[in-house]
């Protein structure tokens, strides 16, 4: 019903990035995604990250800017004039804090 992954940069050892991420779509609109969002977030906790990031392009992807948004993703600037992409449509940068919370000592 749906697909989600975890990738990483070397340069970038404190966050999680998301992939292939998507919902079928005879599964949508039954908060799957955010199902799916937050195991993500699971899986860049037990693997140490900091953040959790993704990108998408602002072409025609209102609803998934919305999506990201409404749970808890932060816009960030991006350019990078070494990837075409960008030059042909603003990429946009989401990031959420992950950070296992300390232990509370009793």
């Amino acid at each position: 019903m749906g697909i989600i992954g975890l990738y990483r940069y070397p340069d970038d050892p404190d966050s999680a990035w998301l992939g292939w991420f998507g919902i079928r779509e005879g599964f949508r609109r039954r908060h799957l995604g955010s199902v799916a969002l937050k195991r993500f977030e699971e899986m860049a906790i037990s693997g140490g990250y900091r953040f959790a990031r993704l990108y998408t392009d602002a072409l025609n992807n209102d609803a998934a800017i919305a999506f990201y948004q409404a749970n808890g993703y932060i816009s960030e600037p991006y350019l990078n004039l070494e990837d075409s992409a960008c030059l042909q449509y603003k990429t946009l940068i989401y990031k959420a804090t992950v950070e296992r919370s300390p232990d509370i000592l009793e």
